[in-house]
């Protein structure tokens, strides 16, 4: 009796469909501009009778090495942001490749196993096998790992971003109108806190008005990456350049002042990194209108080692710590919403949704007319970037509302 090959039902013959289909795969991840024919191939090695997805062991290896060749710019960001030593970034890697391959081979098993008990043909099983391996690794294989909750650059059909929604670019320093509201983005300020606080005002003075007299300023995330709150010199002074009728979108970490018992404890917790959190602050020429929190904090990259994972239950031992500890959890503001409202209306023209980041990755039931996406990618590689850009716009195509994604 013939026995079955090492992968299950994939067979000898059938075996180089694994390293196709990986190759195929990680050849449209790093060159986005021929994605869709690349795994438009890749998905026809998968759901083809005896493809890859015929085997639970196949998927799990298959599984495995895509997720690997596509983590490859990880190390490289985990040395040079946390610190890590090279080798030890690459066990981490292979780590998370290994229990994605693993989940992935679990997912087949249990729809392999419910469909036995519905009448389903074969290519239907693998249509589901692959339906449910995006969804989940997409959407909830990192629940572990705070801040994530799934790893969005598996999916293959935000490949199609760019078919689904219409999507245009403004340069910096030009005022544009979109859907409505005239709109401008300030060029990026480098060097010192004082460069770069003159930098942003000098570009405010020589604005020129928008059109219709109104409109928004917009900045990325971390645009100014220093505390502010509403008392900050350099806050009154882009106020006063800042034209009559502009609003103004400001990317910074708003800076906590001293309300418990911390300040008795602590009397310079103002300047302490952990009384901050990362913030949108709208504001006009008069005052800080309202402000956004990031709600989802990576660990390890956006909450310091110390403060992260186990160490960050410990903090909740004192009440000093517990107040400490909050300030690296959800933003207080994650429920806002800026109301965008031209002088002398009597209702807010239009409702902006503001989010950070990987604060899009999560579910969020605010109700508005336009997503405002603020996000610093200069962190990841180019195709890493463009694969943000196309779940931003994937999420603008099932929202169906009006987007501006704003990148440092």
């Amino acid at each position: 009796m013939k026995q079955p090959g090492i992968f299950g039902e994939l067979g000898r013959k059938q075996s180089h469909l694994i390293p196709l289909s990986v190759v195929s795969g990680l050849i449209g991840f790093w060159a986005p501009s021929i994605a869709t024919p690349c795994y438009a191939y890749t998905s026809y090695l998968l759901l083809k009778s005896k493809g890859v997805l015929s085997s639970a062991r196949a998927t799990t290896l298959w599984a495995t090495l895509l997720f690997a060749g596509q983590l490859l710019w990880l190390p490289d960001l985990m040395c040079r942001e946390m610190g890590m030593s090279f080798s030890g970034c690459w066990v981490i890697l292979g780590a998370i490749a290994l229990y994605v391959g693993t989940l992935c081979g679990a997912i087949h098993t249990i729809v392999n196993a419910c469909a036995l008990r519905v009448t389903v043909s074969g290519i239907g099983v693998r249509l589901l096998t692959l339906g449910a391996l995006i969804y989940i690794i997409t959407h909830h294989a990192l629940f572990f790992l705070p801040g994530l909750s799934g790893y969005p650059f598996f999916s293959f059909h935000h490949a199609l971003a760019p078919l689904t929604v219409h999507a245009s670019s403004a340069p910096p320093g030009q005022w544009r109108d979109l859907d409505g509201v005239h709109v401008l983005q300030l060029r990026g300020a480098a060097g010192s806190r004082s460069q770069r606080a003159q930098s942003i005002y000098l570009q405010l003075h020589a604005l020129l008005q928008p059109p219709n007299g109104h409109g928004i300023i917009l900045t990325p995330e971390s645009f100014f990456p220093y505390g502010l709150d509403g008392h900050s010199p350099e806050l009154k002074m882009w106020q006063t350049a800042l034209p009559h009728g502009v609003r103004m979108i400001l990317g910074c970490s708003r800076r906590l002042r001293p309300e418990s018992s911390a300040a008795s404890v602590i009397p310079d917790l103002a300047g302490d990194p952990t009384s901050s959190r990362q913030s949108l602050l709208f504001f006009d020429k008069n005052r800080i209108t309202s402000y956004y929190d990031k709600k989802n904090l990576v660990d390890g990259f956006e909450v310091p080692f110390q403060y992260s994972l186990i160490n960050k239950l410990q903090l909740y031992f004192s009440d000093y710590n517990k107040d400490r500890a909050d300030m690296f959890a959800s933003g207080g503001k994650g429920d806002a919403v800026f109301a965008y409202q031209k002088e002398g209306a009597s209702r807010a023209s239009k409702k902006i949704i503001p989010f950070l980041c990987s604060d899009i990755l999560h579910y969020d039931g605010r109700k508005g007319d336009i997503d405002l996406v603020c996000m610093n990618d200069s962190w990841f590689p180019q195709e890493v970037r463009i694969w943000l850009k196309r779940a931003v716009m994937w999420r603008a195509a099932l929202l169906q509302r009006f987007t501006w994604y704003v990148q440092k």
